[in-house]
C-alpha cells in the first residue's frame, strides 16, 4: 500500500514509521523483519532502547536493500561529549549494520554549553557523511531556535497526539521549515477512549488509531511512528496513511482537550526548566 511521504530537501521520508522503543533480541528483530515486508521503509530506534543491534538484525534478514530504508537514530545523553558523540555513532552504526543513518537525532536536550559541542558533532556527522540528515527530540521552542542557530536541523521528534496539544512546537516547526516525528503518535491507544476519534472511526470503520494517525498526517510537515509488535497493527498503523478526514472531522478533533503527555521523565525540559 502506498506511503504517504514526507521530504527533507529531495529525500523522501515515509510519513509513517515504525517505533521500536522496547523491540529487542530476536523478537525485535522479527518485528521489524515482519514490518519491512509488510510494507514499512521508516526505522526509528535509540542509543538509550539499546535495541540498535536487534533493528540491524531485523533489517540485514529482510528483502529490503539498505538505501530504501529510512533509518533513525539518537544519541544519548551520556554521548555529549565531542569524543564520545563519535565513539557512539560509529558503534551505533557497527551496531545497525550500516554506515549511515538517514536521520541522526540528540535525544534529550542538556545544559546550553554542552549542547553547543553537540550541536557541532551533529553538524559534522552530518558533513561527513555518516548522517545524511540531523535534528533534535523533546526540544522547546527556544531551545529548537537555538539549535537552529548552530547546526543545519531538519526534524525536531515530538510526543504528539490528538489528546496533547503542541501548538506552539507545530507552528514553529511550520515557520522554519522543519518536520515534526509524533511520537506515542495514539497515545498508548488512549485515543481509544477520545469520544471524538471514536465517532470519526465508527463512521468511517477504522479504528480509532488509525483516526489519529489519520489527523497527525493531515498536517503535511507532520510524521507519526506508532510502535507495536501485533501483526495486525502493524498493518492498520500503516493502512492509515491513505486516510483523508473530512474538514469537520479535523476540527473535531481539533477540540478535543489536550493535556495528556505519556512520556514525561524528570529530565524533560517542560518539567525541569
Amino acid at each position: 500500500m502506498p506511503t504517504p511521504q514526507r521530504f527533507l530537501g529531495d529525500d523522501p521520508m515515509p510519513a509513517i514509521g515504525l517505533g521500536t522503543w522496547r523491540l529487542a533480541g530476536d523478537s525485535g528483530a522479527g518485528v521489524v523483519n515482519d514490518a519491512l515486508d509488510l510494507g514499512y521503509r521508516h526505522l526509528d530506534t535509540a542509543q538509550m532502547y539499546g535495541n540498535e543491534a536487534a533493528v540491524g538484525a531485523g533489517m540485514a534478514s529482510s528483502n529490503v536493500v539498505r538505501h530504501e530504508i529510512f533509518l533513525t537514530t539518537k544519541i544519548d545523553d551520556h554521548h555529549h561529549h565531542p569524543t564520545d558523540f563519535d565513539r557512539s555513532l560509529d558503534e551505533s552504526l557497527v551496531r545497525l549494520g550500516t554506515d549511515y543513518v538517514d536521520l541522526l537525532l540528540i535525544h534529550w536536550p542538556v545544559e546550553w554549553d554542552i549542547m553547543v559541542d553537540t550541536l557541532r558533532s551533529l553538524a559534522a556527522a552530518k558533513a561527513d557523511g555518516r548522517a545524511r540528515h540531523v535534528g533534535v527530540s523533546n526540544f522547546e521552542p527556544d531551545q529548537v531556535d537555538f539549535a537552529l542557530d548552530r547546526a543545519p536541523i531538519e526534524v525536531n521528534q515530538i510526543e504528539y497526539h490528538p489528546l496533547l496539544g503542541q501548538d506552539a512546537l507545530v507552528e514553529q516547526a511550520r515557520d522554519r521549515g522543519l518536520l515534526i516525528t509524533a511520537y506515542c503518535p495514539i497515545a498508548r491507544n488512549e485515543v481509544a477512549q477520545d469520544p471524538a476519534c471514536v465517532q470519526v472511526a465508527q463512521r468511517i470503520g477504522m479504528t480509532p488509531a488509525q483516526v489519529a494517525l489519520g489527523w497527525l498526517l493531515a498536517q503535511d510537515h507532520v510524521a507519526a511512528i506508532p510502535q507495536t509488535s501485533n501483526q495486525g497493527r502493524l498493518v492498520e498503523n500503516l493502512a492509515a496513511g491513505t486516510l483523508k478526514l473530512r474538514a469537520e472531522d479535523i476540527e473535531a478533533i481539533n477540540a478535543t482537550q489536550k493535556d495528556l503527555r505519556i512520556v514525561s521523565p524528570p529530565k524533560s525540559p517542560w518539567r525541569s526548566r
